[in-house]
């Protein structure tokens, strides 16, 4: 049931790359810096490449279709229950 529910989805992502971001800055940072606060360089790093990536993504989808052209059983597909 999870998995039809896209707000759901979207929410656990965002929960999951924190956790996975979070999970690596506590296996590095303590060896490189004896300071127990997140530095504004690694937060304004992780924006420039979150929006770079967004950046990149929505241009890309932009010039080209996400559902397919042209495939005889797309409607059926698309209106599918289960």
């Amino acid at each position: 049931e999870a998995k039809r529910r896209p707000n759901y989805l979207v929410k656990v992502s965002y929960w999951l790359v924190a956790a996975c971001w979070l999970d690596l800055f506590w296996m590095v940072m303590p060896s490189y810096s004896k300071s127990p606060f997140v530095p504004w360089v690694e937060i304004g790093v992780f924006v420039g490449f979150a929006g770079g990536f967004g950046y990149i993504v929505t241009k890309f989808l932009s010039k080209v279709p996400v559902q397919p052209q042209k495939d005889p059983r797309v409607h059926e597909a698309l209106h599918l229950h289960s």
